[in-house]
Protein backbone atom coordinates (compact mmCIF):
# COMPACT_ATOMS: atom_id res chain seq x y z
CA UNK A 1 0.00 0.00 0.00
CA UNK A 2 2.74 2.55 1.14
CA UNK A 3 4.47 1.66 -2.58
CA UNK A 4 1.49 2.18 -4.17
CA UNK A 5 0.56 5.46 -2.71
CA UNK A 6 4.46 6.78 -3.27
CA UNK A 7 4.61 7.28 0.24
CA UNK A 8 8.72 7.51 0.04
CA UNK A 9 8.70 9.59 -3.40
CA UNK A 10 5.77 11.96 -1.17
CA UNK A 11 7.81 12.05 2.58
CA UNK A 12 11.02 12.84 0.53
CA UNK A 13 9.36 15.41 -1.26
CA UNK A 14 7.84 16.74 2.29
CA UNK A 15 11.17 16.65 3.74
CA UNK A 16 13.72 18.66 1.01
CA UNK A 17 10.58 21.06 1.03
CA UNK A 18 11.33 22.35 5.01
CA UNK A 19 15.23 22.84 4.16
CA UNK A 20 17.97 22.67 1.48
CA UNK A 21 20.80 22.41 4.53
CA UNK A 22 21.66 18.24 4.31
CA UNK A 23 22.62 18.86 7.77
CA UNK A 24 19.04 19.16 8.65
CA UNK A 25 18.17 17.04 5.78
CA UNK A 26 20.37 14.40 7.64
CA UNK A 27 18.35 14.94 11.10
CA UNK A 28 14.94 14.79 9.40
CA UNK A 29 15.72 11.72 7.86
CA UNK A 30 17.06 10.34 11.58
CA UNK A 31 14.01 11.62 12.71
CA UNK A 32 11.96 10.35 10.39
CA UNK A 33 12.80 6.95 10.52
CA UNK A 34 12.93 6.45 14.37
CA UNK A 35 9.43 7.66 13.87
CA UNK A 36 8.63 5.11 11.55
CA UNK A 37 10.13 2.44 13.81
CA UNK A 38 7.80 3.00 16.36
CA UNK A 39 4.83 2.02 14.70
CA UNK A 40 6.36 -0.56 11.35
CA UNK A 41 8.30 -3.71 11.92
CA UNK A 42 11.83 -3.95 10.33
CA UNK A 43 11.35 -5.27 6.92
CA UNK A 44 8.71 -2.67 6.13
CA UNK A 45 10.78 -0.02 8.10
CA UNK A 46 13.54 -0.58 5.67
CA UNK A 47 11.18 0.40 2.55
CA UNK A 48 11.13 4.04 2.90
CA UNK A 49 14.75 4.05 4.42
CA UNK A 50 15.56 2.02 0.91
CA UNK A 51 13.77 4.58 -1.26
CA UNK A 52 16.03 7.47 0.97
CA UNK A 53 18.19 7.23 -1.88
CA UNK A 54 16.72 10.12 -2.78
CA UNK A 55 17.62 12.32 -0.22
CA UNK A 56 21.19 10.97 -1.04
CA UNK A 57 21.12 11.70 -4.63
CA UNK A 58 19.72 15.22 -3.70
CA UNK A 59 22.02 16.01 -0.92
CA UNK A 60 25.16 14.31 -2.35
CA UNK A 61 25.77 12.27 0.99
CA UNK A 62 27.89 9.49 0.23
CA UNK A 63 26.51 6.05 -0.80
CA UNK A 64 28.28 4.13 1.79
CA UNK A 65 27.76 7.01 4.70
CA UNK A 66 24.34 7.20 4.08
CA UNK A 67 23.42 3.67 3.77
CA UNK A 68 25.45 2.92 7.07
CA UNK A 69 23.23 5.61 8.83
CA UNK A 70 20.26 2.99 7.67
CA UNK A 71 21.60 0.80 8.73
CA UNK A 72 22.45 1.46 12.47
CA UNK A 73 18.90 3.05 12.96
CA UNK A 74 17.50 -0.29 11.62
CA UNK A 75 19.71 -2.45 14.41
CA UNK A 76 18.41 -0.03 17.14
CA UNK A 77 14.92 -2.04 15.83
CA UNK A 78 11.82 -0.64 16.27
CA UNK A 79 9.86 -0.28 19.78
CA UNK A 80 6.88 -2.36 21.44
CA UNK A 81 4.38 -2.82 20.41
CA UNK A 82 6.29 -3.77 17.00
CA UNK A 83 9.42 -5.07 18.24
CA UNK A 84 9.24 -8.72 17.19
CA UNK A 85 12.98 -9.23 17.90
CA UNK A 86 12.53 -7.67 21.22
CA UNK A 87 9.54 -10.42 21.97
CA UNK A 88 11.28 -13.38 20.33
CA UNK A 89 14.49 -12.70 22.23
CA UNK A 90 12.10 -12.83 25.41
CA UNK A 91 10.42 -15.52 24.58
CA UNK A 92 13.66 -17.45 23.95
CA UNK A 93 15.23 -16.44 27.45
CA UNK A 94 11.75 -16.67 29.07
CA UNK A 95 12.14 -13.21 30.74
CA UNK A 96 8.86 -11.04 30.82
CA UNK A 97 8.88 -8.04 28.33
CA UNK A 98 8.53 -5.69 31.37
CA UNK A 99 11.35 -7.22 32.80
CA UNK A 100 13.75 -6.51 29.60
CA UNK A 101 12.31 -3.02 28.52
CA UNK A 102 13.76 -2.20 31.77
CA UNK A 103 17.15 -2.70 30.72
CA UNK A 104 16.74 -1.57 27.48
CA UNK A 105 15.38 2.03 27.81
CA UNK A 106 18.57 3.23 29.19
CA UNK A 107 20.94 2.09 26.29
CA UNK A 108 18.34 3.98 24.24
CA UNK A 109 20.25 7.07 24.74
CA UNK A 110 23.63 5.72 23.71
CA UNK A 111 22.33 3.91 20.64
CA UNK A 112 20.90 7.63 19.34
CA UNK A 113 24.77 9.00 20.01
CA UNK A 114 26.28 6.11 18.18
CA UNK A 115 23.69 7.31 15.48
CA UNK A 116 24.26 10.63 15.53
CA UNK A 117 28.67 9.86 15.46
CA UNK A 118 28.03 7.86 12.43
CA UNK A 119 25.44 10.28 10.16
CA UNK A 120 27.62 13.88 11.55
CA UNK A 121 31.31 12.47 11.72
CA UNK A 122 31.53 10.61 8.63
CA UNK A 123 34.91 9.59 9.56
CA UNK A 124 33.49 7.23 11.90
CA UNK A 125 31.40 5.23 9.77
CA UNK A 126 34.21 5.28 7.03
CA UNK A 127 37.08 4.27 8.54
CA UNK A 128 36.49 0.57 8.39
CA UNK A 129 34.86 0.48 4.45
CA UNK A 130 38.30 2.91 3.63
CA UNK A 131 40.63 0.34 4.80
CA UNK A 132 39.23 -2.04 2.41
CA UNK A 133 38.05 -0.53 -0.63
CA UNK A 134 40.65 2.29 -0.51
Amino acid sequence: MLAREEFPRLTVGFLTSLTSDPNIIMLLVILFLLLVGCFVETISHDHPGADAVCYRAAYKFDPIHFALVIVVLLLIGPLPPVGILLYLTCAMTKTPINETLRYIHPLRPPMLLVVLLVAYVPWFALFVPQLFFG
